[in-house]
């Protein structure tokens, strides 16, 4: 945590340029993925959605995103996860690999609905001690993840996903450019809409869940950006 502050101290806005999305494209996040593909280009962002693929592999991802000169301003992996790795059918992205990655990831924000992709756990016995929110963290990056299952549905964006969405909709049109105040706006507006329909269990369990780590002050400005 202490890279991650004094980083900040060095400059508490991240001009947000270039973004890239990674879902495989016969998974339950694909729509989410897509979403935030559409969302980033209208904002301004330069993106990368070349991994929202059938075929996504865990060689590729690092190959093509964490190589040394691949730097992006805002990281979305959607995928199947745990606190250790974000993947599915044994391709996996490991916490380590997000250590010993050559590319620069600071100030970078990384998102994930996968399942406990945001749960942080101190070690204990022969569990490893590096989870995806230290080693993201240990890189300088923030990132938004889930601490316990996402909620998600394969008919339409709801639940974490909408959650997600609308948090980058908002930091993105600079509403709320901080990303303390924007998941705060976010999960607001996620109850007002909701609440006509009946808030239900899982509507209350995707925005307990939702957790931004780093520090929540940082200001984002989308260079030349739109909006949404």
């Amino acid at each position: 945590m202490l890279a991650v502050i004094e980083t900040f101290l060095a400059g508490d806005t991240i001009l947000l340029r270039r973004a890239a999305v990674s879902a495989r494209l016969d998974d339950f996040t694909a729509d989410l993925a897509q979403s935030e593909c559409a969302l980033y280009e209208r904002a301004g962002l330069t993106v990368d959605c070349s991994l929202v693929r059938s075929d996504w592999t865990a060689y590729v991802f690092r190959d093509q995103l964490l190589a040394a000169e691949a730097h992006y301003d805002i990281l979305a992996i959607q995928s199947h996860a745990s606190h250790l790795w974000l993947g599915s059918d044994g391709e996996f992205i490991y916490a380590q690999d997000l250590i010993s990655a050559e590319v620069d990831l600071s100030r970078a924000l990384l998102i994930s609905t996968g399942c406990h992709a945001g749960l942080n756990v101190p070690p204990y016995q022969s569990h490893p001690a590096l989870d995806l929110v230290q080693a993201a963290l240990g890189r300088r990056a923030n990132m938004l993840g889930g601490t316990s299952y996402g909620v998600v549905s394969k008919k339409h964006l709801r639940w974490s996903e909408a959650l997600i969405l609308r948090f980058e909709q908002i930091l993105l049109s600079g509403a709320e450019p901080t990303p303390g105040r924007a998941l705060a706006a976010a999960k607001a507006d996620y109850h007002r809409e909701t609440y006509d329909d009946g808030d239900t269990l899982n509507d209350a369990k995707a925005s307990l869940q939702l957790v931004f780590y780093g520090l929540p002050m940082y200001r984002y400005v989308v260079l030349g950006g739109a909006g949404t």
